[in-house]
């Protein structure tokens, strides 16, 4: 196997790969020191990014509440 890719690694975090391409990453990953290095760095921006939406108490977005336009002054309704 050639070096893995961050896609790779991050797909592998995410345990989106299948039984097979994880078995062969970690085959790799035992002989392979910089993909170790690449998978550390990003299970720690994984792990910083999660403390980051933590930190900032993100909230999905509430549904808007419809506004109701106030007409301007010396508006009449037309007879009908």
């Amino acid at each position: 196997m050639r070096h893995a890719d961050e896609g790779t690694l991050h797909s592998f975090l995410d345990r989106e790969l299948s039984p097979v391409e994880v078995e062969e990453l970690e085959r790799h990953l035992s002989v392979c020191v910089p993909c170790r290095a690449l998978l550390a760095e990003a299970r720690t921006f994984m792990a910083d990014a999660d403390e980051l939406v933590v930190a900032l108490d993100v909230h999905p977005p509430r549904a808007s509440v419809p506004t109701v336009a106030i007409p301007a002054r010396g508006w009449r309704p037309r007879p009908a």
